[in-house]
């Protein structure tokens, strides 16, 4: 079985048929698909994938240089920064690269955990819609629990049934002193209780 851990970085064509079912998927339109495809371009030139490595190898090499996705995207007009945006957030929720907390907290990149709960965690998706009903909690709530999930999600490449409380707890590390507020950790933990994980 094909993972994103064992497809050479150099196998860009892999990239692209992921991309290409990805369009289909949703049946985007092709002005759509062309931004996806643009902001696709940018990333690879920003990635400059080697043999030998992972794509996750070649992520963390360059999310390691200081200020490296800001220096791609700020001196970028509006329409480059959204062709980006929307091609990390593929690369993301198909799990073919898990950034570290610290990046996810750092950079907007839009509602990557949407992308996230509509491809690779449908399933979860139902799940957790299904025990916010049980259990009366709001959408209001729901909407810090999609976006922290994802970012656990994200980080971890786990599907949801798999979360562990280390890795609620290393989200919270992450969090602390960090400048950011990250909320529905509570919400979180009886979400996941009342399902089982």
């Amino acid at each position: 079985m094909m993972t994103w851990a064992t497809v050479q970085p150099t196998e860009t064509e892999r990239l692209r048929n992921l991309y290409e079912q990805h369009f289909e998927r949703f049946q985007l339109a092709k002005r759509q698909r062309e931004r996806y495809l643009t902001g696709l371009d940018m990333l690879l030139a920003w990635l400059r994938p080697q043999p030998g490595r992972s794509w996750q190898e070649v992520w963390e090499l360059r999310e390691k240089e200081d200020g490296a996705w800001r220096k791609l995207t700020g001196p970028r007009a509006q329409e480059d920064r959204t062709s980006l945006y929307t091609a990390i957030q593929v690369l993301i929720s198909y799990r073919v690269v898990r950034p570290s907390y610290r990046w996810l907290l750092d950079h907007c990149i839009g509602d990557f955990y949407q992308l996230l709960f509509d491809t690779t965690e449908r399933e979860s998706r139902e799940d957790l819609r299904r025990a916010a009903h049980e259990l009366g909690i709001g959408t209001y709530s729901m909407n810090d629990t999609w976006r922290l999930l994802g970012r656990v999600l994200a980080h971890t490449g786990k599907s949801l049934r798999h979360i562990t409380s280390a890795d609620l707890l290393e989200l919270r590390e992450a969090v602390h002193g960090s400048g950011h507020v990250l909320s529905g950790h509570f919400t979180v933990t009886r979400l996941l209780y009342h399902l089982g994980i």
